[in-house]
């Protein structure tokens, strides 16, 4: 588990997320065994806990908006309003196209809001493993 403080730094207890950076963040994300999170002073985004050869935890560079985690992969919204995702499994290949507001990423799955309304999904269906390509 982690949560940011009010003061945007990241407090992770439990688990097996470990070696929270000592910065300040303006969002974190937390997945099954690793965290990340918007870097307050320049809009970057660093990653943490799981395994050092972990793919989760070396996201691309950029600025970023928002950030989620799902259990080996994490996504973002760069400062375009983009989905970019990395890490491993389904939820990183074929990244649904558009500007979106919001994310929220599942165990092998992401989500996003468009301005619109709509909803597109992307990744592993859970409940039957098929591919999720959403509404």
């Amino acid at each position: 588990m982690c949560a940011r403080a009010a003061d945007g730094v990241a407090i992770c207890w439990g688990g097996a997320i470990t070696d929270t950076p000592e910065t300040r963040f303006r969002a974190v994300g937390v997945g099954a065994s690793h965290a990340c999170g918007i870097v307050d002073d320049d809009g970057s985004v660093t990653c943490w806990g799981g395994g050092p050869e972990d793919p989760w935890l070396a996201p691309p560079t950029g600025r970023f908006i928002a950030v989620t985690a799902g259990f080996n992969h994490s996504c973002g919204l760069d400062d375009g309003g983009h989905a970019v995702c990395w890490g491993g499994g389904p939820a990183v290949e074929d990244v649904a196209d558009g500007v979106f507001v919001a994310l929220d990423a599942g165990s092998h799955q992401t989500c996003g809001l468009t301005a619109e309304g709509a909803v597109r999904c992307w990744g592993l269906d859970s409940e039957t493993g098929a591919s999720a390509t959403g509404p």
